[in-house]
């Protein structure tokens, strides 16, 4: 841990927006993690106010350090997925009698875990080499879509990294097949913007189950993400049609993110959605379309992609994050 001027326990909470995973970080070990449905609280305040009581409800830590989905602010905090008010941050800790109150958002938090996770941590999907030292790229469909990187700093060898926060989510969504230019123009006939949001988030596969339906001349269900894939789990031809299109999506997206960041030590997938799919997800489909790169199809072959199985991987990595 990195609190080292004293031991006082320190508050590490991942805001999502759909839960909230907290767990406290005394004398260097990172304690039981708890998860909080962030539909709970109606402000930020009260979220961390939650928090508190639920890890430390006789002793106010000092020092909270935050994982937040969104951009952090000094100022004020808005969430992008949460019908939360805007609140001044500093009057925040105030509130709460903390010392310190940091926040990060929420893929820099994450991105921060990368190199601290390994075998169970992790499950591979497709081929591909994890190479030590390298950058690593992590992309995250949940309730949202995030996107993160961390890149290696100082001489090679010395194991610190350096996160590169961002919105990728909200980069417009291309299509790669006259089907995907379809479904991408109904798509923009209901939003302003078709980003990759749009499609991969759990409001995303909703919206692109209604899409695939609309195209073949059916009705919408406007089932929620969990409903379309108990359509497909029961064999139903348009939700299964959904989930190959959520893969092909996927792969290209995770592709452009690996080819940015030149993520050679590997692109991670986070979030809920892909775990729930379980067994559903096309992972071939997803692999093929990630190493099908045009001069640079090598390139991204060689790259590997795994899957996040550990819930609280943010967590690990804010206990890293210096400050």
């Amino acid at each position: 841990m990195t609190d080292r001027e004293d031991d006082a326990p320190v508050i590490l909470a991942d805001f999502g927006g759909t839960n909230i995973r907290c767990a406290l970080a005394e004398r260097g070990a990172l304690g039981l993690s708890h998860t909080l449905a962030a539909d709970r609280f109606s402000t930020f305040c009260e979220a961390l106010e939650g928090v508190c009581e639920t890890l430390a409800p006789r002793r106010r830590p000092r020092a909270a350090r935050l994982a937040v989905a969104g951009p952090p602010d000094r100022e004020t905090m808005t969430f992008t997925n949460l019908d939360w008010p805007p609140e001044p941050v500093d009057a925040l800790r105030l509130r709460l009698g903390l010392e310190r109150l940091s926040l990060v958002n929420d893929f820099a938090g994450l991105a921060h875990a990368l190199p601290h996770l390994g075998g169970a941590d992790l499950r591979s999907i497709g081929g591909g080499i994890r190479r030590p030292g390298k950058p690593m790229a992590v992309l995250g469909p949940g309730t949202g879509l995030g996107v993160g990187g961390l890149i290696p700093a100082g001489e090679t060898g010395e194991g610190k990294w350096l996160p590169v926060p961002g919105e990728g989510g909200h980069a417009t969504l291309g299509a790669r097949t006259d089907t995907e230019a379809r479904l991408l123009a109904i798509l923009g006939e209901r939003y302003v913007h078709v980003s990759a949001e749009r499609v991969l988030s759990g409001p995303g596969l909703s919206a692109l189950h209604d899409t695939v339906r609309e195209k073949a001349g059916l009705p919408v269900l406007n089932q929620d993400a969990a409903g379309v894939v108990e359509l497909a789990r029961g064999g139903d031809g348009t939700a299964l049609q959904t989930l190959d299109h959520f893969a092909d999506f996927l792969g290209t997206v995770a592709a452009d993110v690996a080819l940015t960041y030149g993520a050679t030590g590997g692109l991670f997938l986070a979030g809920g959605v892909i775990p729930n799919m379980g067994e559903l997800f096309p992972a071939a489909r997803f692999r093929e379309r990630f190493s099908d790169k045009g001069r640079f199809s090598d390139y991204c072959a060689e790259i590997a992609t795994l899957l996040i199985t550990r819930d609280d991987a943010a967590l690990i990595g804010l206990a890293h994050i210096d400050g």
